[in-house]
Parts: structure tokens; C-alpha cells; sequence
């Protein structure tokens, strides 16, 4: 597909095409999130979370024949259980648009040995030659950390960015453990994680991390839909579906149960990679206990599972701001970086 300096850049249609072994090397090397594992990835090529038309990598081969960069790009029609596209692109609505990664990736990414402009420039020239191949109206890349290298690199590309939202994430390396954590909150937040957590020992709360073969999958389903189902976003969390999917990450996926007795009030799908553990997806009964939030003791089990895997960071994605701040965690810009074909970003 084009040439850079010793790299030759090609486009394929599944990752076995481009080689999983090949692939895995560079995600290791560049320490990309758990998004762009081959798990993760094969998965949703089987099993897709939402409405794909078409699926794509777009990868630079060096002359030795490793990869120096890759990415995956999703042509999508009409899918944006975000409401990133709508509030930000309107004119996109309803239009193929061509993107990378899938929207249940909070922290996208171009995996890479290289942010320089050798490497970059060849990778969104490739991905706008794509983009009008398959007669997208849009390309680019979406959830990009506002102020890491990437971001740099993609205006410095002509592919300027727009903030779209915020994620969030903890340095665990800065405490001993949980308790050094809860230590250095404020007085307040600590004390309500002080008293959900004794409120909930009465009430007989138990909590443990499974494999996903092993664990109530459907019972999250559950509890995650009627969440999700105050915005309009159900599917998000497809009944079948999203069961398989999980099934597919292997080690790559943990499920939190939080249990009173038989019933199960919490539940949360954890995702770890070599340096993060990612609080990915929770649901939640409100309404079981008097005062006691599943949320809280969700997320007081995974700081904990957290420090106990010696997890560098602890990744809790977008939304949901007002708890996160109050709970410790730093917030980072999320943009999008995507331009209409004639190579313009949208207004």
C-alpha cells in the first residue's frame, strides 16, 4: 500500500492475517491497554459489542518484517452508544464513519515502536485512503488521551484533535496499599466508604473475584442493563452476547460478584493487562440495602484486587465523574482526532 523509509504499510481484514504472534510483539513492546490484545481483538471480530459493517488493521511492516505500528479500524454505521458522534460531529450522524478503536475501548491508541512523524504520518495517510475505499464520510481516531504523546503526534499529522470527554485512572504505585489509598482521601469520602462497607458487613455482604466460566455472567447482564437503561443504552450490554465475549478474554477478564446471601447486588467485569486493571463495566442494585452502594463496595473490592495483583494503574474509564473525583482518581482529556475525507476536521 505505500512506502515510508524501510516500512511498507498493508491493510488487512482479520488479525490472523497480519499474524497474531507479530501483532502480540508490538502490543508488548509499546505496553498498549488490554484493548489491543489479540484476545480482546479476536473476540469482538467473532462476537462484535456493536454494529460493525466492516473490520480492518492497518499495520507498518519494517524490513525485518516486524510490525513497527498497528491499529485496528472499524467501519461503523450509525453506532454510537456514547453519543460521542452526536454531540460532537452531528453532521456525521447517520453517515459511515470509519474508527479506531470500537467505543467500548475508553483509551485509544496507534500501538507503535515509534510516536515520530516517519512512522505517524504513513499510518493516517493509510487509514485516509481507507477511509475512502469504503466510502466513509469520516476517519479517525476516538478516546485518545488528551494529553499524552499521541495526541502530539496526530495534530502534528494534520489530524487535529476535539476534547469529547474525560477518563480517569489511579497511580497505585504512590500507596503501600488500600488502606495508604483510603488514608489519603478526604475526611469525608473516607468516612462514607467506612460506613457503606460496615453497613454492608451487618447485612451479611460477602464479595469474591471468579474466572468468568466460573461466575454469574448473566447476573451482571442483569444489574448492568437496568443501569444502563437510564440513558438509553441496554444494549450496550447485550444479553448472549456479551456473555460469549467476556468468555473469549480468558485470563485477560475477572468477574467481581458482590452477594447478600444468594442474591447478587453487585457485579463488575474487570480487565488486566500487563500494567493496568481496568474497572470496566459494573452493575448494580441500589435498591437492595438501605444506604449501601454496590458502586462503593465495587469499587472498594477492586482497589483492593488491584494492590493485590501489584497493578501499576487502575483504569476506571469515561463518566461518572463526580464519584471518581471524590474517590482518588486523576482525570485525563479524552479527544477524538477525526477528519471528513477531503481531510478537513468535521466543524
Amino acid at each position: 500500500m505505500g512506502m515510508g523509509m524501510g516500512m511498507k504499510v498493508e491493510i488487512h481484514s482479520s488479525l490472523e492475517r497480519v499474524g497474531v504472534e507479530r501483532w502480540n510483539a508490538l502490543m508488548v513492546a509499546c505496553g498498549a491497554p488490554v484493548f489491543y490484545y489479540s484476545s480482546f481483538l479476536t473476540a469482538f471480530e467473532q462476537l462484535p459489542l456493536h454494529a460493525v459493517r466492516e473490520s480492518f488493521y492497518v499495520v507498518g511492516v519494517g524490513d525485518d518484517g516486524a510490525l513497527q505500528f498497528g491499529f485496528p479500524a472499524f467501519l461503523l454505521a450509525d453506532t454510537d452508544p456514547m453519543r460521542v458522534l452526536a454531540t460532537h460531529f452531528g453532521e456525521l450522524t447517520g453517515k459511515p464513519v470509519i474508527l479506531s478503536h470500537v467505543w467500548h475501548c475508553y483509551d485509544s491508541w496507534l500501538p507503535a515502536r515509534s510516536l515520530d512523524e516517519a512512522t505517524v504520518r504513513p499510518a493516517v495517510e493509510a487509514f485516509a485512503d481507507l477511509a475512502s475505499q469504503v466510502g466513509a464520510a469520516a476517519y479517525g481516531f476516538v478516546n485518545v488521551e488528551g494529553d499524552g504523546p499521541l495526541a502530539v503526534a496526530l495534530d502534528r499529522a494534520g489530524l487535529g484533535g476535539k476534547a469529547i470527554d474525560r477518563r480517569f485512572n489511579i497511580d497505585l504505585r504512590r500507596f503501600a496499599d488500600s488502606k495508604a489509598f483510603l488514608q489519603n482521601l478526604g475526611p469525608s469520602a473516607r468516612s462514607a466508604a467506612h460506613k457503606c462497607r460496615n453497613r454492608a458487613e451487618r447485612a451479611g455482604v460477602s464479595s469474591r473475584f471468579v474466572d468468568i466460566a466460573n461466575g454469574d455472567i448473566d447476573g451482571f447482564i442483569k444489574l448492568a442493563r437496568a443501569n444502563a437503561a437510564k440513558y438509553n443504552n441496554s444494549d450496550y450490554y447485550r444479553p448472549g452476547l456479551f456473555n460469549e465475549f467476556v468468555g473469549m478474554l480468558g485470563a485477560q477478564a475477572k468477574l467481581l460478584e458482590i452477594r447478600q446471601g444468594d442474591r447478587l447486588i453487585g457485579a463488575a467485569v474487570c480487565l488486566t493487562d500487563a500494567q493496568r486493571f481496568h474497572f470496566w463495566a459494573c452493575g448494580s442494585d441500589y435498591e437492595a440495602i438501605p444506604r449501601v452502594s454496590p458502586f462503593y463496595l465495587a469499587f472498594l473490592a477492586i482497589l483492593g484486587e488491584a494492590f493485590r495483583t501489584g497493578a501499576p494503574m487502575l483504569e476506571a474509564g469515561r463518566r461518572n465523574e463526580t464519584f471518581k473525583l471524590r474517590y482518588g482518581f486523576s482525570p485525563h482529556p479524552v479527544q477524538a482526532h477525526i477528519a471528513t475525507r477531503n481531510g478537513t476536521a468535521p466543524s
